[in-house]
């Protein structure tokens, strides 16, 4: 989905339920952007594992592939990727081995998606006018008591935020 509907929040809400619902032993918060460094990225989940990692990049690779292809159930969500991520490289197991870790993927590019051989895609779109304008009220705690004039001025708002949650 486009910038500003809410694909990191959401993806953070799912990290919080899965955690609150134990249905995975391990969840791994990732964010990517724009620039990939594969080096950052093996950090990040290492960090998140408790565990450490050698210096290279191609033993990290290795000793990560080691550590997610034993964990019995891991949730690794890869937050923002702009491009095709080689997993191999970071040292994230191929889909043949890695029987307990899942992952989901974020990114503003159907095609990334595609490039990622993802099984499900789903598309965040922007917010009808009255989702948008029920979320504005909400944030700005706007009520049945608020004055006419505040509550016309709270839509004009609404209205200019084009229905994208992050501009509310």
């Amino acid at each position: 989905g486009m910038g500003g509907v809410g694909k990191t929040t959401l993806a953070m809400e799912v990290k919080k339920f899965v955690e609150a619902e134990h249905l995975f032993e391990k969840v791994l918060f990732v964010p990517v952007s724009s620039t990939v460094e594969v080096w950052r990225i093996q950090e990040k989940i290492a960090n998140s594992l408790q565990r450490e990692i050698p210096e290279t990049e191609e033993m990290r690779a290795k000793r990560l592939c080691s550590i997610l292809t034993k964990e019995k159930s891991v949730l690794l969500i890869l937050d923002d990727l702009w491009e095709k991520l080689d997993f191999g490289r970071i040292g994230i197991p191929s889909s043949e081995h890695r029987r307990g870790c899942k992952i989901l993927i974020t990114s503003r590019s159907e095609a990334v998606c595609t490039l990622m051989d993802c099984q499900r895609k789903i598309c965040l779109p922007i917010l009808t006018d009255e989702e948008a304008w029920t979320l504005f009220q909400n944030k700005a705690l706007i009520t049945e008591a608020t004055s006419d004039t505040l509550k016309d001025l709270g839509r004009l708002i609404s209205n200019e935020c084009k229905g994208f949650p992050f501009a509310l």
